[in-house]
């Protein structure tokens, strides 16, 4: 008898024991919800269960008593609501805290602006969002927080966030600069033939970084055996708190499209700046002779003493549309502006000289602006037909720097590498293109062909010598045509 009561004491005892259910972070986080005898791993983990409780069911919790032993959280949304969470550690020699008094009932009503739904929370929300979407637009960051949590946030809110996530995500902007040497080995072994310099100051025994120059393989093959010798050369604006600049080298492709060259990070824009730049490409591009190449830029701090200094022989032409900006400043009107392009689209020098004598007697000072000028650097009567490109614009190099201007608000590893799959995009997306012309040429070249086919209708030739002809335009003008040379005294 005595066996048997001892059996069932047994069993009693054991139903008294309290179950305790514990709080599984990785699963239980996304709805809390507590229960008597709850058991969470430390006090880090019980008080971020309950500032996410306080968030999804809208509620303005409190931390009463909060120190190494005790956590005590009360409802502040109204009088006397009676909400509370009251845990404390199990022991001094375990950090397991556990619920001994709990009351979920509340007597308030819902709120959405809530002291718990902060950066760091908002960042840890929506990381992977931010991860996927970089460059998520601050309203509509507002707009997903609401809708999923409806707890309303500001943009300084959720702009610190997306700088927080972006943090975790990139790693710190001087970690970036860091590695930037490991960044290069990398893209020079995945890229065998690519060109990465980088050039330091050493300050105190320190390596200070100034700028990184990339030359990519494939762009400097593809535009040495594609492209004619007309390089654009630009700077732009890099973001961040490290502010810097991009400088970049495109040229035109076979269809008169973008073909990017070279780019480099530096610190600032200057003469010394683009020396360096313009000799690392010199030398990848094997250039010897000035005079076989062509630069197109605006005005750049210190470009034109750079360019004068590495190839003082090649012809250097200045973007007309900022020559024109320039100029409109002291002389405005709609007749100056297409006296002015005209003058720049004019192929021959009589010509040319033609439309300064119009300007002139329009308006002299405006005429005196312009001849200051050097024609050789923005009319085509004065540039040289060997280079087979007539370009007034650097529209490339603003192209470029307009598709890269997300890439530009970026640390500085994140920034060379989206530069770097924007190239290797472009060219495989224009590769591909390539496999769908309808014709051996560009649809571009096609256009203008056939738009020049339109002109040549007008035109009389006439057999002058072997492979040269004397054409006569039917509303006056005669011209000489060598076909050996492929050349005409238009030269258009």
């Amino acid at each position: 008898m005595e066996g048997d009561n001892e059996g069932t004491s047994k069993v009693r005892r054991k139903k008294k024991l309290p179950r305790f259910k514990q709080y599984r972070r990785a699963v239980d986080l996304k709805n809390p919800e507590f229960r008597l005898g709850m058991q969470f791993e430390n006090r880090q983990v019980l008080k971020e269960a309950l500032r996410e409780y306080s968030i999804i069911h809208g509620r303005k919790l409190f931390f009463e008593k909060n120190d190494k032993t005790r956590v005590k959280a009360i409802c502040n949304g109204g009088l006397k609501c009676p909400f509370l969470v009251y845990a404390s550690q199990i022991n001094q020699d375990v950090q397991t805290f556990v619920i001994k008094k709990l009351s979920l009932e509340h007597t308030c009503g819902r709120v959405e602006k809530l002291k718990f739904a902060n950066p760091k929370w908002i960042c840890d929300r929506f990381s992977s969002k931010i991860k996927r979407n970089t460059y998520w637009n601050l309203k509509a960051f507002q707009g997903e927080v609401l809708e999923s949590y409806h707890v309303r946030v500001s943009k300084t809110q959720v702009y610190r966030a997306k700088k927080l996530a972006k943090a975790q995500i990139e790693g710190n902007y001087i970690q970036q600069y860091a590695r930037l040497w490991d960044y290069a080995e990398q893209l020079k072994k995945t890229n065998k033939g690519s060109t990465v310099k980088i050039k330091c100051d050493m300050v105190g025994g320190e390596a200070i970084f100034k700028r990184i120059y990339v030359c990519l393989v494939a762009c400097k093959k593809g535009f040495l055996e594609g492209c004619r010798p007309v390089i654009g050369v630009d700077a732009c604006h890099l973001k961040g708190p490290y502010p810097g600049q991009i400088l970049t080298a495109v040229g035109v492709n076979g269809n008169n499209g973008l073909f990017p060259i070279a780019y480099v990070v530096a610190e600032i824009v200057n003469k010394d700046s683009w020396i360096w730049f313009l000799s690392l490409l010199i030398e990848d591009l094997g250039i010897r002779n000035g005079l076989s190449w062509a630069f197109i830029s605006d005005k750049q701090k210190g470009l034109i003493p750079a360019i004068a200094h590495v190839l003082p022989t090649a012809e250097h032409r200045m973007c007309v549309r900022h020559l024109y900006n320039n100029f409109r400043a002291t002389h405005v009107g709609l007749t100056l502006k297409h006296m002015l392009w005209a003058a720049a689209r004019a192929t021959t020098i009589p010509w040319w000289e033609a439309e300064m004598d119009k300007m002139k007697e329009e308006d002299l000072e405006a005429w005196k602006w312009l001849v200051q000028r050097p024609p050789n650097n923005w009319t085509r009567s004065h540039f040289h037909t060997r280079y087979k490109c007539d370009l007034l614009l650097n529209n490339l190099c603003e192209s470029f720097n307009a598709a890269i201007i997300d890439a530009r608000d970026n640390s500085i590893l994140t920034c060379l590498e989206s530069i770097r799959m924007y190239v290797m995009l472009r060219m495989a997306n224009r590769r591909a293109a390539c496999g769908k012309w309808k014709h051996p040429i560009g649809p571009r070249i096609f256009k203008i062909i056939e738009k020049n086919k339109m002109g040549a209708s007008q035109c009389i030739p006439r057999l002058a010598g072997d492979k040269m002809y004397q054409v006569s335009h039917m509303y006056g003008g005669e011209f000489v045509v060598d076909l050996a040379a492929m050349s005409c005294s238009c030269r258009r």
